[in-house]
């Protein structure tokens, strides 16, 4: 909020809760880590540099996107604009929820 005050643009904060992704975590991954870091690399290529991306454990994941606009509904679109890069995909041949 204070980087919003200064800059005289809108931010959005998300909280994200990707279904099944504990789930796909645990049946797909002998080891956690790659799962993890593809779900993190992913949401990482929808915003871009300087925003930040967290996973707060289990299937949620927080995303605080700075500096969208100065323009309310131009702001507003930025996010929509990120989920559609983040639809569904495949790896290993395996449709992921």
């Amino acid at each position: 909020m204070a980087a919003s005050a200064r800059s005289k643009k809108y931010g959005a904060l998300l909280f994200l809760d990707l279904d099944n992704f504990k789930t796909l975590n645990d049946t797909l991954a002998m080891n956690r880590r790659p799962v993890v870091a593809a779900g993190r690399q992913r949401l990482l290529g929808c915003v871009r540099k300087g925003d930040t991306v967290a996973r707060l454990g289990g299937d949620e994941f927080v995303v605080i996107l700075q500096d969208l606009s100065q323009n309310a509904e131009e702001a507003a679109a930025r996010p929509k604009a990120s989920a559609r890069k983040s639809a569904p995909r495949s790896t290993n041949h395996t449709r992921l929820p």
